[in-house]
């Protein structure tokens, strides 16, 4: 028995799958080509950056992260031990990341090997040209004797992998 003022159909199609339409709304505004005139001069010479996602299942909506097109996309993974990374080279991603490599919300500088080991797991997956260091999220959380010594330790270690 119909309820009267609802209705029994709706002029919308059925959508079966309402999280690829999300991703698409969500990731449509950041492609170059979808891009408005407004803002479409990002071109030669500009790089596109993408930052920070934070804490995702990002398996799940990692083909969305590759349609956004970004030259460099700063993910956090140092709370999932780098999860992400074989997420990115299950889909081929060829652009530019950052895996964060220190978990900020931590109240604690992480040590030079934690972060040495992150990086030669990131650089496992991600070509060193392509690879980007930088901490989880932002670092509001944290003061900024903290914040000084933990980027120390990220460049150093950084350099290390590097030979300098």
């Amino acid at each position: 028995m119909p309820i009267p003022g609802l209705p029994t159909r709706s002029p919308l199609p059925t959508v079966t799958d309402p999280s690829e339409l999300l991703l698409g709304m969500a990731t449509r505004p950041v492609r170059p080509s979808d891009r408005p005139a407004t803002i479409s001069g990002i071109g030669p010479g500009h790089r596109l950056d993408i930052r920070p996602l934070c804490y995702s299942e990002f398996g799940e909506v990692i083909t969305a992260i590759d349609a956004l097109d970004a030259d460099v996309t700063s993910i956090e993974a140092s709370r999932s031990r780098m999860e992400v990374l074989d997420d990115l080279a299950a889909i081929g991603y060829r652009r530019g990341v950052g895996p964060g490599v220190w978990d900020v919300h931590s109240p604690r500088v992480p040590s030079h090997e934690e972060v040495v080991g992150a990086l030669r797991r990131a650089v496992a997956v991600v070509p060193a040209q392509r690879l980007w260091v930088n901490p989880d999220c932002g670092l509001k959380t944290r003061g900024c004797p903290e914040v000084e010594a933990s980027l120390q330790r990220m460049v150093a270690a950084a350099a290390e992998l590097r030979g300098r």
